[in-house]
């Protein structure tokens, strides 16, 4: 489930926690 935070260019802890994938 890829989360508007995805878009963002940096993995952050907000992108892994609304990413699937780590």
């Amino acid at each position: 489930m890829n989360s508007v935070v995805d878009i963002a260019p940096d993995n952050t802890a907000e992108t892994v926690l609304t990413d699937s994938a780590p």
